[in-house]
């Protein structure tokens, strides 16, 4: 004891005592370099775009209802991206669909009390020629003319059950529509008259019904 005392030197302290105080900082700073960094380590903002790896927000990582209207890129949701049935009647807006968007051939019949169905129409010059780009069904061929005024369809594909006609602005003053009469057979006669109650040629717009 008296040996170690004899050897115990104030610059021997010091110097032992600087040794534990820095082996004893070196292992608190080791001790703080192993803790995660927590989110109240994080300041506000401090991550930013640029720090996201791609593709490291996948959709779990998304609270419900965060990603808003205001947020979606103009033309960012195309038609691939939409389940099937997934746009109902109740998403469309009043007048959306318009008739070119419309199939004819997936439409089924009008309901009606006698179950007509208008399957054929047609825009009938006065001198009986039909209008091809605004009619369907009908040809100047299933057009005959059989007096002044008379107009005979006969549709080849169907025999009608009745029509409705309509004459052209500034044409007739009006138009009667018949099954027969000077035509023959099922033919649908359209008489268009003048204001005076006249036969008289005019064009007209007439629709078939089956």
């Amino acid at each position: 004891m008296k040996k170690l005392r004899s050897h115990l030197t104030y610059a021997n302290v010091m110097s032992s005592l600087a040794i534990f105080l820095l082996l004893g900082g070196a292992g608190a700073i080791a001790a703080k370099k192993t803790q995660k960094i927590g989110t109240t380590q994080i300041k506000a903002s401090a991550v930013t775009t640029a720090k996201i790896k791609n593709g490291a927000v996948d959709n779990a990582k998304l609270k419900d209802g965060s990603v808003s209207t205001g947020k979606l890129l103009d033309g960012s949701v195309t038609g691939g991206k939409l389940a099937d049935g997934s746009v109902s009647t109740g998403k469309l807006v009043g007048d959306a669909v318009t008739g070119d968007k419309v199939n004819e051939a997936s439409l089924g019949e009008v309901p009606s009390a006698t179950s007509a169905n208008p399957v054929a129409f047609a825009h009938v010059q006065s001198n009986g020629v039909v209008d091809a780009a605004n009619s369907k069904g009908v040809t100047s061929v299933n057009v005959t003319k059989g007096g002044t005024g008379i107009y005979c369809i006969s549709p080849a594909s169907f025999s009608p059950r009745g029509a409705q006609a309509t004459p052209q602005v500034g044409g007739a003053a009006s138009a009667q529509v018949g099954i027969g009469g000077s035509c023959f057979g099922s033919a649908i006669q359209v008489t268009t008259l003048n204001a005076a109650g006249t036969a008289a040629d005019s064009g007209f717009f007439v629709e078939l019904y089956r």
